[in-house]
């Protein structure tokens, strides 16, 4: 990651009130838009990639990994995934894609939470990516970057997979959109400026270097010839003409009509394109240029998009009304039974509930259903609820949800979700300096039992791990180096094998 550029801060508005301040930048770095800029260039030659679609809309599966630490705590909202592809959606409906959730898993592990960029998060990520191969896949955690806080979210270009602070997984589409953006192969339109800041006092440089090859700085002029078949504006900063010359002028800018004072280097001022989303005038963002829209195009046409497009997936008839009828009964004694009526092409429904409001963090729990109820038993005696239920399918996600209700729980309730425990997989794999990954799929919240032995079958380690429902992953360490067995079991399942520590 580019130090110089995860530092920056730049100071934009949210996208639904301008009041509203978000601090932050695009940690997808200058060596890395190098990356993607070259994959466009070399798209842009293959005759085989064609811009030009027939037929409807192309559907685009993602899906989120919604991180929390080891005891599950502070993990993004399922509803927010819902909101934020909405708005993402919005951005990228004039190019006939629209983004559908594959799924929404949940995943465990404080690595991945505290800082994705780091040795152990992004080897967990890693590993999690490319068993999953059938999606874009987006890791949420409580920061991007945990040594640049101002980090919002990046795009690796390496190993093909986006990560995003969880506070932007939100109604502003723009910075996942952006990210989305990179996936695609677009470069920033400042690209080959990341790390370097424009000064009015010296001459405007003809070119960058990054990682030993030559960037272009380019001109404001359309027109201007690199050769005898080629415009400057197609080899330069980002590969585009219709995207105006741009020297990261956003950062730092407070405004949707640049008034600075940079120059390109025949010395004619500068008139970038501020509501470009690949720009850094974040609080302007609105649309792509229609040869990024191409490149996009053919980045989606090209062999190493396939995965995107097994199975085909096709638009579902969308759920335009909110759950009614939704209702809570209590036995008396130890449960509480949600109910509500069936939504009209709903396939999945989301449960939520906290003490007293939803916005109560500390409280807030959320179950992901196929069904039209479910019962509780984990709820605190003689305590105000509050609760809604909201209905979506795979493509049609725009939230419809119930108005919040509330209820005040019986003085009998006591303790968790009326569900079967099953594990659909478990494994224990090594991550290197004697630690290791233990990675879980489970269908409801439970606990499950991990026990190590030595090769002579004396028990060294054991815990209780608590799972949730989806992908649970916990890091761990052995005290010396050797080679040790496992074992993973609750009630009716185990699963055991080799661990290898060194």
């Amino acid at each position: 990651m580019n130090k110089t550029l995860t530092f920056l801060i730049l100071v934009f508005f949210s996208w639904n009130s301008v009041h509203s301040q978000i601090i932050g930048s695009c940690g997808t770095d200058a060596a890395a838009n190098l990356d993607i800029r070259n994959r466009m260039m070399a798209n842009r030659e293959d005759p085989q990639l064609s811009v030009y679609r027939s037929g409807g809309t192309i559907y685009v599966p993602v899906t989120y990994w919604l991180s929390a630490k080891n005891d599950g705590t502070g993990r993004a909202r399922y509803i927010n995934c819902l909101i934020n592809l909405c708005a993402i959606n919005e951005l990228y409906k004039d190019q006939g894609i629209q983004f559908y959730i594959k799924s929404i898993n949940d995943l465990n592990n404080s690595f991945i939470y505290d800082d994705p960029s780091s040795q152990f998060g992004a080897a967990a990520i890693i590993n999690l990516h490319k068993k999953n191969l059938n999606a874009i896949n987006i890791f949420v955690a409580s920061k991007a970057n945990g040594s640049s806080p101002g980090v919002l979210a990046f795009y690796s270009p390496n190993d093909d997979y986006i990560v995003s602070d969880l506070n932007y997984v939100n109604s502003n589409g723009t910075t996942l959109g952006h990210e989305i953006g990179h996936y695609f192969s677009l470069a920033h339109t400042f690209f080959g400026w990341e790390a370097d800041t424009y000064d009015c006092t010296v001459p405007t440089p003809l070119e960058h270097f990054l990682n030993g090859q030559r960037v272009l700085v380019e001109y404001v002029d359309r027109a201007k010839q690199y050769s005898s078949n080629k415009l400057h504006c197609n080899v330069s900063a980002d590969g585009f003409c219709d995207t105006p010359a741009d020297y990261n002028l956003g950062f730092g800018f407070n405004g949707c009509k640049y008034s600075g004072c940079a120059k390109d280097p025949d010395d004619v001022p500068l008139d970038p394109d501020e509501a470009n989303i690949m720009s850094y005038f974040l609080n302007c963002l609105k649309y792509f240029s229609q040869e990024q829209k191409d490149a996009i195009a053919r980045d989606y046409a090209s062999s190493k998009r396939n995965y995107l497009k097994t199975p085909a997936q096709t638009g579902l008839p969308d759920v335009t009304e909110a759950p009614k009828n939704a209702t809570i009964a209590s036995d008396g004694f130890n449960s509480v039974t949600f109910k509500w009526d069936a939504v009209p092409n709903a396939t999945y429904y989301i449960l939520e509930y906290a003490q007293v409001s939803l916005s109560n963090a500390a409280t807030y729990k959320t179950f992901l259903l196929k069904r039209t109820d479910t019962t509780l038993t984990n709820l605190n005696k003689g305590i105000k609820y509050a609760w809604r239920v909201t209905a979506f399918n795979a493509t049609s996600l725009c939230p419809k949800s119930t108005n919040p209700m509330t209820f005040t729980n019986s003085n009998f309730g006591v303790a968790t979700q009326d569900h079967e425990n099953n594990i659909s997989g478990a494994s224990v794999t090594s991550l290197g300096n004697t630690y290791y990954l233990i990675d879980v799929s489970a269908s409801s919240s439970q606990i499950l039992r991990f026990e190590v032995f030595n090769l002579d079958g004396r028990l060294v380690h054991e815990e209780v791990l608590q799972l949730s429902a989806g992908i649970n992953q916990f890091t761990r360490s052995m005290e010396q180096n050797g080679i040790y067995t496992y074992r993973l079991r609750n009630k009716d399942q185990s699963y055991s094998g080799k661990l290898f520590a060194y």
